[in-house]
């Protein structure tokens, strides 16, 4: 089964087709919704240096980011320490989470009012050698639907990354320019400003500016940790 997502995982142009296409391929798993997030290093969400895309409804989107987004979200919290698959209840914590920060928002009662029963957030960190990631797995109250699998899920999980990863997707989604991917490929290898303006005919007060600029899309505070980003986030694949 994970070849049959692979080869269709491969024909996606960008990273949302290859997000629908996964979806489709776990909704047999009793999966009603996902929502995928990445980042460089662990608790880099606290200054919004992550990735994230979703199948959930724009309407419960705008929710969460109302109710504090990745700030008050356990997944985000827990994902650089997470080895194995967390299970979350959402009608539990409503219940019984009034101390809990992310069951007081609205998120979570907008969820349940949505029908949605459940989470699993699976890690794929321990098994990714570049960067900090999980994808949450949403199940609904339908009996036709059965219980998630969060073992072969989790198969499922770092297939999808890695292949978006591969494929320059994941890299697209930093929206960077091909003259400051090329910068930060060639900072990767040694190169200095005067030597990347050297091989464009620019100014090395213009690759400067490139480099600013794909340090600002990044939310890289240096050019160091810039290139850590990149490497990543598969900007520097040179395979593809």
């Amino acid at each position: 089964m994970t070849k049959i997502l692979e080869n269709d995982l491969r024909k996606c142009r960008s990273f949302q087709a290859g997000l629908d296409t996964f979806y489709r391929h776990t909704e047999k798993f009793g999966v009603r919704d996902i929502v995928y997030g990445f980042m460089a290093t662990p608790n880099a969400y606290v200054r919004h240096a992550h990735v994230m895309a979703t199948t959930l409804p724009d309407r419960l989107m705008e929710i969460y980011f109302d109710d504090g987004g990745v700030n008050r979200d356990p997944v985000a919290e827990n994902a650089g320490a997470m080895t194995v698959p967390l299970f979350f209840d959402l009608k539990g914590l409503s219940e019984h989470g009034s101390n809990d920060k992310f069951a007081q928002g609205r998120y979570i009662r907008a969820l349940l009012d949505d029908g949605y029963t459940s989470f699993w957030s699976i890690p794929f960190s321990d098994l990714e050698e570049h960067g900090v990631g999980a994808i949450t797995f949403f199940q609904e109250a339908r009996s036709a639907r059965p219980a998630i699998d969060p073992h072969i899920l989790k198969q499922y999980a770092l297939l999808f990354h890695r292949t978006m990863k591969d494929h320059g997707h994941l890299a697209g989604l930093l929206g960077l320019s091909e003259k400051e991917k090329n910068c930060l490929l060639n900072m990767a290898a040694g190169a200095s400003a005067a030597e990347i303006a050297e091989l464009h005919n620019v100014t090395p007060r213009t690759v400067e500016n490139w480099i600013q600029s794909a340090r600002r899309k990044m939310k890289s505070k240096t050019s160091s940790e810039a290139t850590h980003k990149a490497t990543c986030f598969g900007v520097l694949n040179r395979n593809r």
